[in-house]
């Protein structure tokens, strides 16, 4: 699943285990749900994440070679492809 806004638009999204993204303007993410991590890739611009409690899972966010894991807390993240 892909989700993504365009310059000035943003949107909020409730994902398949109950945790919430929150996207800002021209910002896309991909959602990779499996058995092993609950995974988002922040493809590029920015994204609140309010990360669902009571998964075995964790809830773990890609951007930029990066990977931060998270257990039931809400987080942003920014994509900045000039700190790569």
């Amino acid at each position: 699943l892909v989700f993504s806004t365009a310059i000035g638009q943003r949107s909020m999204v409730t994902l398949p285990d109950g945790s919430d993204l929150s996207l800002n303007t021209d910002s896309a993410a991909e959602v990779r749900y499996d058995s092993d991590e609950r995974r988002v890739v922040l493809l590029k611009g920015q994204a609140l994440f309010e990360a669902a409690k009571g998964h075995k899972e964790p809830f773990v966010v890609h951007a930029a070679g990066r990977r931060i894991v998270a257990t039931g807390t809400a987080f942003d993240v920014r994509y900045d492809p000039n700190l790569l």
